[in-house]
């Protein structure tokens, strides 16, 4: 039995009854009493992008950043920009994120320069922090020697410098 206040008075209440009352608490771990914490199985910490990257690459892969910088000016579009891919090894973008001195609009494409977004994006809504980096589900392969296509466009109306960074596995090509 759990207890928790209704109005003045304590009212004791069996947890299934609990639950048909307040189904918001489901998440709650059946053990736990009100009062407690709750108990999840999401009790795990977050591993950070980088984190998950190493552990999921294997022998000859590492994790591989490419830092692409561009200023713009007032309210200047950009849709033909360019990020190359080193000739040594594939690349798998699994994420995004940067910052501007302004607000921009983007569209990155993939390996056969298709646009990934079916019009240019926010970046707010888009291009993630170093803290928060915006995962690319499924994440993009592009081949060595490839490049990874960008269209920038200003929407400050004033000079703007955008700084990306893509985050992803190289993946080394054995013999």
């Amino acid at each position: 039995m759990n207890s928790f206040a209704h109005g003045s008075r304590m009212t004791r209440v069996h947890p299934s009854r609990l639950l048909q009352m307040r189904p918001d608490l489901a998440h709650i771990h059946p053990d736990a009493t009100l009062g407690e914490a709750p108990i999840t199985d999401h009790a795990q910490p977050q591993m950070s992008t980088f984190d998950q990257l190493n552990q999921e690459a294997g022998p000859s892969e590492e994790v591989g950043y490419y830092v692409f910088t561009q200023t713009l000016a007032a309210n200047q579009n950009l849709p033909d920009l360019t990020q190359f891919i080193d000739g040594d090894s594939d690349f798998q973008l699994v994420s995004i994120h940067g910052k501007s001195t302004g607000s921009y609009n983007i569209n990155i494409k993939d390996n056969s320069s298709k646009p990934i977004y079916s019009s240019s994006a926010d970046a707010s809504l888009v291009v993630g922090t170093a803290q928060l980096p915006c995962r690319i589900r499924p994440s993009l392969f592009y081949p060595a020697a490839g490049k990874i296509g960008i269209s920038l466009q200003d929407t400050s109306g004033a000079p703007n410098t955008v700084q990306l960074v893509f985050t992803g596995v190289k993946k080394f090509r054995t013999s």
